[in-house]
Order: structure tokens, then C-alpha cells, then sequence
């Protein structure tokens, strides 16, 4: 059974460093069409206007940043019946979203004397509206990742086996339904140790499947999500004289997002699992809990780089002996 966990990690993080340059999110240079009408002074920046895919809450958009210029003197530019602030020399910015296609954009302009002027714009992408259309936001994200982690187990016959270990982890979310249901897949691996304090040598793994809910929240920049699902973990001791194997069970995993105006993002979670050895009858006590800190930060490019704390308690007692483990984690993932 555990070799058949290694095969799984293995082939995940083979997934997490081969995903296709489809999965990126892509930037493409906007074309601006004046449809109708005209505002006499009103000028498009066609250089620096983009459309974009913007990460927002639990789902990519596709956005486009509008660069102009309006200088009449005495006339207000308007976007939706709001005046649109220029600065000092007349230029403006504004985010738009976008639907697949054409999109078709009003502005109004309002002189001293009541006079009114219109214009309509369209935009598509550079190729026209199949540009456009690839940009449609994805459902699949790979996070590969690299953690710092300090180890500690105790057994009651055996003493204390502490390690500080490299530990790469892959997680891998796909959007069931975006904004309503979400999967997630993820794994790790304590593959190379730099310390440990006896001869023996144990290698700690882990996977988990979660199915989670994002509950609506009042607050549009935070996301409340409930994950249910099922962990596994087991440790790969080189002597067997200490440790656990094929520990499993059911967990909940709820977790919050807070984000930013700028797009950046503070998550946290927590997990509990009541656990059993070899699919052995469950008790309540053996358990793992477990929890966890991130800074998410958007690239310029759609993905992310997050710096991650997780810390995790495991108790498990069978006959006379009890293990518990401790473990603190720090890290870094790259969202793809």
C-alpha cells in the first residue's frame, strides 16, 4: 500500500512541473473600435490598454485595463453616469470586465451649455473575438512547492526521533463549479533531511482529496469555504522501530481568503481528521489536527507566489504504545 502512495506523489509532482503553457494566464494587447458616434478631444492609448486575466477570489476574470485622454476645457467625460477623474493632463484610466466576444462600451461627454456628445467602443482581442474567447478563465491550478519543516515523534517504547527536513508539496484545485464548488488534490514528502537524531532514518508522507462548498459571505473580499474529505499519512521508517503506517480517515477542512484591493490575498485553514491504522476500527482520540497561515501575491502574469506557516499534531494509540507527532512548516508555493 505505501508503495502505491509514492507512485501517486510521484506522478503529481511530474504533473505539477509539465503542465502545458495553456494552463498560463495570458496578457493580449486590446483593439479599440469606434463603433459610434464621437466625442470630439477623446483619445484611446491603444499601446497600454490590455486585456488581462485578473485573479479574483476563487476564480480568474478576464478584465481590461483602458488607458485615454480627455482635455476639453469645461466638458465632464462619463462612464455610467459617473464622471471619469482624469489627472493633470487629461488622462484616465478604468477597469472594465468582459464578457466572451464583443463587448461594446458607451461614454458620454456634457458641456458648459447643456451640449451632449456620445461614443460607443468595441473591443475584442488583437484577433478579434476568438482572442478573446481562449482567454476564458480556467478551472485548473497546479501549486508546486518547497517547505522547511521541523519534525518531531514520540513513541512510548522508543524515546523521541527529531528531523529537520526539504519538503517539496504539489496541490492541485480544479473548479467544479467556479464560486460554488471546488476539488482539491494535495501531497508531500519529507524527500531529503538535513538533520535527525538517531541512526534510523523516517520519511514522513502525506495526501489528501477535499471537496469544498465556498459559502457566500456579506463581504465581497472575504471567501468562506467548507472542505470535506478523506487523509492519508504514513511514515517510512528504515528499521521499523518506531512511527505509524497507513494512517487514514475523513476530515474537515474549513478555509478563509481575505483580498486585497491590489489583488494579494491573507488565507488561513484548519483541519481535523479522525485517523485509524490500516483502515482499523476508528477512535475519536487518534486524530490529526492541523492548521495554517499564507500571503498569497498576484503576478503581473495572472499566476501567484505565496509564503505559507502550517503546523500539525498527530495522536495515535494502539495497545500500550502512543505516537505523536509534531510538525512545523515553512514554505513557499508558486500557483500555475
Amino acid at each position: 500500500m505505501t508503495r502505491n502512495y509514492f507512485i501517486v506523489l510521484s506522478t503529481l509532482l511530474n504533473l505539477a512541473f509539465s503542465v502545458p503553457s495553456a494552463f498560463s494566464a495570458q496578457v493580449e494587447f486590446v483593439e479599440i473600435k469606434v463603433s459610434s458616434g464621437k466625442i470630439a478631444g477623446l483619445e484611446w492609448d491603444r499601446e497600454f490598454s490590455k486585456i488581462e486575466s485578473v485573479f479574483s477570489g476563487n476564480a480568474n476574470q478576464i478584465k481590461l485595463k483602458l488607458f485615454g485622454a480627455y482635455r476639453r476645457i469645461g466638458w465632464n467625460l462619463q462612464f455610467h453616469h459617473q464622471n471619469l477623474p482624469t489627472s493633470g493632463n487629461g488622462v484616465f484610466s478604468l477597469v472594465l470586465p468582459l464578457e466572451y466576444g464583443e463587448n461594446h462600451f458607451v461614454f458620454e461627454a456634457y458641456g458648459p451649455n447643456g451640449e451632449r456628445e456620445n461614443e460607443t467602443i468595441t473591443i475584442a482581442g488583437s484577433d478579434g473575438p476568438s482572442r478573446l474567447e481562449a482567454n476564458r478563465p480556467r478551472r485548473l491550478y497546479f501549486f508546486p512547492g518547497l517547505a522547511i519543516s521541523s519534525v518531531s515523534t514520540k513513541q512510548t517504547d522508543f524515546g523521541n526521533y527529531n528531523t529537520l527536513a526539504l519538503t517539496p508539496k504539489l496541490s492541485l484545485n480544479y473548479r467544479l463549479k467556479p464560486g460554488v464548488f471546488d476539488l482539491g488534490l494535495s501531497a508531500f514528502s519529507t524527500t531529503y533531511q538535513f538533520s535527525k537524531t538517531t541512526s534510523a532514518k523516517a520519511n514522513y508522507i502525506g495526501f489528501n482529496a477535499r471537496l469544498g462548498y465556498l459559502i457566500p459571505a456579506f463581504d465581497s473580499n472575504w471567501f468562506l469555504s467548507i472542505y470535506g474529505g478523506w487523509y492519508y499519512t504514513t511514515m517510512v521508517v528504515s528499521n521499523r522501530s518506531f512511527g505509524y503506517v497507513d494512517i487514514s480517515g475523513p476530515q474537515i477542512y474549513p478555509t478563509v481568503r481575505y483580498v486585497m484591493e491590489n489583488g494579494d490575498a491573507i488565507s488561513a485553514y484548519l483541519k481535523f481528521s479522525p485517523v485509524s491504522e490500516k483502515l482499523s476500527l476508528m477512535n475519536i482520540s487518534n486524530r490529526e489536527i492541523a492548521g495554517g497561515l499564507g500571503y498569497i501575491w498576484i503576478l503581473e502574469n495572472g499566476q501567484s507566489f505565496s509564503l505559507n506557516l502550517d503546523v500539525s499534531n498527530i495522536i495515535l494509540s494502539r495497545e500500550s504504545k502512543t505516537v505523536e507527532n509534531d510538525s512545523v512548516s515553512i514554505g513557499v508555493q508558486y500557483g500555475i
